[in-house]
């Protein structure tokens, strides 16, 4: 029997099984070329029927069916404006401005979604186009490799009502893969654009830049007059910098200060508490201190970096990590209202031409109150 019809058909059924997400955490990325087709086809079906593999494998994705290639899809939107301003006003100069330009489009349209077995990249350029912002999905390079980027053929079904540009777009990116996530770049320059793919690809080091934030406020640690001896166990300003560094690398975007690839675990310094800070460390390169009499509270992840300077914090890492940070400030209207002078306030614009998706005329209705966007709560 020729084996490299076997190989084939071994990977092929691997690969078109696979999809349902929890596969892929069961299975080899690519099974050996010994295996017969039948052997890895009875593992694929064994795993695929059982319910025990759907309830308590760790999936890479929600469930999602998939169809071939040829198959239509039908998405249709539907976008109007809660708010917006006059299309003549100066355009954005500064990379807050230009970022603060995209937001406001997340944050100030409302959509109706309805997504039937539409493959996950034709439902995130729908969106894009419908409120008007660029997008650059980082694709899977590898069909065998879940880790090599979004999949976005994954096909599925979404009906959303009356949500912001950024629920519907978090909405999409939660069934593509739990590892993805989204940011705003601005670093070309322009309107700047929607980045979408998986965190590693999103924390490539030409995505990152530096921040400092203020924690003044934050560093005085009040005194206890609950009982006897009480306000003489006050913290210093140091000391509670570093535990707000704790908590930012515990609860904001945790992946992205873990251990460098090269490292099994953080490296912490030999300095004795107490030592001149001007001692030479044995492990001036340690990766991770928390401690600031064992010299600067820094953590240097795979994705961040992060350090104090007296009541200041500066972090190094890519949009979504500041975003989880500190979240983004209210973002005006988009610029598309009618010029200075024709009308100040627009109530209901025309849906956005979408390219491959059906739009329906916007409701006469008065849309609903613009919400700024608040941070993001810890998760």
């Amino acid at each position: 029997m020729n084996k490299r019809p076997t190989r084939a058909l071994a990977t092929s059924h691997f690969v078109s099984i696979r999809r349902f997400g929890f596969l892929a955490q069961c299975l080899p990325a690519r099974l050996p070329a010994h295996v017969p087709a039948c052997v890895a086809v009875c593992l694929a079906a064994s795993f695929a029927g059982s319910s025990f593999a759907e309830s308590s494998i760790a999936c890479d994705a929600p469930l999602a069916r998939t169809r071939s290639a040829s198959t239509p899809s039908d998405i249709t939107v539907d976008c109007r404006w809660a708010a917006m301003r006059p299309s003549d006003v100066a355009e954005p100069t500064s990379d807050d401005a230009r970022r603060g330009e995209i937001v406001g489009r997340l944050v100030h349209s409302r959509l109706n979604l309805r997504c039937e077995d539409a493959p996950i990249g034709e439902a995130l350029q729908s969106i894009a186009n419908a409120i008007g912002v660029n997008l650059l999905v980082f694709e899977q390079l590898d069909p065998n490799d879940a880790r090599s980027g979004l999949d976005v053929e994954r096909r599925v079904d979404l009906a959303l009502a009356d949500v912001s540009g950024r629920a519907a777009l978090e909405a999409v990116i939660a069934l593509a893969s739990r590892h993805a996530t989204w940011q705003i770049s601005v670093a070309s320059g322009g309107m700047g654009m929607l980045e979408v793919g998986l965190r590693k690809d999103l924390a490539r080091e030409s995505a990152r830049d530096t921040r400092a934030y203020d924690v003044t406020d934050l560093s005085i640690d009040p005194p206890d007059f609950s009982g006897p001896g009480a306000g003489h166990s006050r913290r210093s300003t140091e000391e509670v910098a570093a535990e707000l560094v704790r908590m930012i690398s515990t609860h904001c975007e945790p992946e992205a200060f873990r251990p460098l690839p090269t490292r099994s675990k953080h490296d912490t310094p030999n300095r004795s508490p107490g030592a001149a800070s001007g001692s030479r460390d044995q492990n001036d390169d340690a990766t991770l201190n928390l401690d600031p009499s064992r010299g600067p509270v820094r953590i240097e992840g795979q994705w961040a970096l992060i350090q104090t300077k007296q009541t200041t914090i500066v972090v190094s890492a890519p949009d979504f990590v500041h975003r989880a940070i500190e979240g983004y400030e209210s973002a005006p209207p988009p610029r598309i209202g009618p010029p200075t002078g024709e009308g100040s306030e627009a109530k209901g614009t025309k849906p956005a031409e979408v390219k491959g998706a059906e739009t329906k005329p916007s409701p006469s209705a008065d849309p609903p109150p613009a919400r700024p966007l608040a941070p993001r709560a810890p998760k």
